[in-house]
């Protein structure tokens, strides 16, 4: 725990109590977080007002959901349009039970502008004196360069400048609601612990983090990632630091209390995208059962890459009967099956161990005795293997599974992976693994992040 005093704040950098043990890797944090999840909140919001941005879907929607649940007398939907806003009240009064519909107020705001962040401000201290929680979650994550009215990268546009504008306007309604309530408010950022994967030689020779971040040549998903959220908590310390300005001082000593600014890595979890989809297939292996590999790479170009995409897209509805799940990418195969052994399933992929050793690639059949052993060997970021490296996927989408079965479907599938690499775009493909598994519709467990658009297909495509 470290602690640097600036005028009157104290900033305090920690883990999370009951967090992951001290010394794991990003990677083994991940995997720890998923399998020790938080318990839910207990803790009264009786009598308070709370703000959350990206409110109707994703993390934004159950976080409002257990705001609500727990009390909340006056929830904000800050959201994009109305009718979205509208339809997450509905949904929130419904599955929490709540007959008071007027404790829920939708406000609109465009965090792509700032007029529209300046403007949902104004009516925010139209509608309330107090905001108890401010909870700063709309975010995004782009596959391809894209630049706002304002002409930033779109990603840094809505993540942090327009959120940094959002917080420093918060301000004075969280002063006054210090005053008024004689305890601190709350403004939360939702981070992300990948803002320590930023490399110094990413940065252009000016030194700019926000240039560098904004500049369109040799942009990718990754960094992109990466950098943002960094500048996102650039953004939250020198907010801590704004508030601390306000010349507020410990309530221990009869003045007003301070704010308290803070940002929070969600860590594993569903979020409104198929990321949560993607851990469930992989942490509901059986972590005792034995698995086969297929390991496969070879020296890809554009040409080369499609034409192994294409076979694999042709062969995927046979594979997801073999019980074959894994990602796949330019030049890269790592699937999995519980089903086959060695023999069964080198005949199994034969087709696509033909088309790599055609290419002076490499391919490989490994029993494992556990999805332990084989995350230990190949994916883990200690791991003493080569494996297949740790790169950050910020969207995937599924492919229904019909598209696979026509000539028509798979022409669309090649289009989409073509006009991807005409672009500098890596795809990548995450065969989904359960394909065989008989999901029960009425348990609510399987129901959680299993999306039935995803039990529609073999396939998972994302940049």
């Amino acid at each position: 725990m470290s602690h640097l005093p600036t005028n009157n704040t104290v900033i305090t950098a920690r883990e999370s109590p009951g967090g992951p043990p001290a010394g794991l890797r990003l990677h083994a944090k991940l995997r720890w977080s998923k399998t020790h999840p938080p318990s839910d909140p207990t803790v009264s919001f009786a009598g308070k007002t709370v703000l959350v941005t990206g409110a109707n879907t994703g993390l934004g929607f159950q976080a409002a959901l257990k705001y609500v649940a727990l009390g909340a007398e006056h929830l904000i939907l800050a959201v994009r349009t109305a009718n979205k806003g509208e339809d997450a009240k509905r949904r929130i009064l419904e599955l929490t039970g709540r007959t008071d519909p007027e404790a829920l107020e939708v406000l609109t705001v465009d965090l792509d502008d700032m007029a529209s962040v300046r403007a949902f401000v104004r009516n925010l201290e139209s509608s309330t004196r107090t905001i108890d929680i401010a909870l700063l979650n709309a975010g995004l994550g782009n596959p391809t360069y894209e630049t706002s009215s304002a002409g930033w990268e779109m990603a840094l546009q809505v993540n942090v400048l327009s959120t940094a504008l959002l917080a420093v306007l918060l301000l004075p309604l969280l002063r006054a609601t210090a005053e008024a309530r004689n305890s601190p408010p709350h403004l939360t950022f939702v981070n992300s612990h990948g803002h320590n994967m930023v490399k110094r030689e990413w940065i252009c020779n000016g030194g700019s983090l926000l240039q560098t971040a904004n500049k369109k040549e040799g942009w990718n998903t990754d960094r992109s990632y990466s950098m943002v959220k960094l500048l996102g908590m650039a953004v939250m310390l020198a907010t801590a630091r704004a508030a601390g300005d306000s010349a507020a001082v410990p309530s221990s000593s009869g003045g007003t209390p301070p704010i308290i600014v803070n940002a929070v890595c969600p860590d594993l979890c569903a979020g409104a995208a198929s990321f949560g989809v993607i851990l469930s297939a992989i942490f509901k292996v059986e972590p005792a059962m034995p698995l086969t590999l297929a390991l496969m790479s070879f020296n890809a170009t554009k040409a080369s890459t499609s034409a192994f995409l294409s076979l694999l897209a042709t062969h995927a509805p046979a594979w997801a009967a073999d019980g074959w799940g894994g990602p796949i990418a330019a030049g890269t195969l790592a699937l999995v099956t519980p089903i086959l052994d060695v023999d069964a399933a080198e005949h199994s992929m034969r087709e696509a161990s033909t088309f790599v050793s055609a290419q002076g690639g490499s391919v490989s059949f490994t029993r494992q005795g556990s999805f332990y052993e084989l995350y230990s060997t190949y994916f883990a970021s200690d791991s003493p293997a080569v494996g297949f490296g740790s790169a950050t996927v910020v969207s995937f989408r599924v492919l229904p599974k019909a598209l696979h079965t026509s000539d028509a479907g798979r022409a669309s599938i090649d289009a989409v992976f073509g006009a991807m690499l005409d672009a500098g775009v890596t795809p990548y493909v995450f065969q989904t693994a359960p394909a065989l598994y008989a999901y029960d519709d009425g348990d609510p467990a399987q129901a959680n992040a299993v999306h039935a658009a995803w039990r529609d297909s073999y396939w998972m495509v994302g940049t």
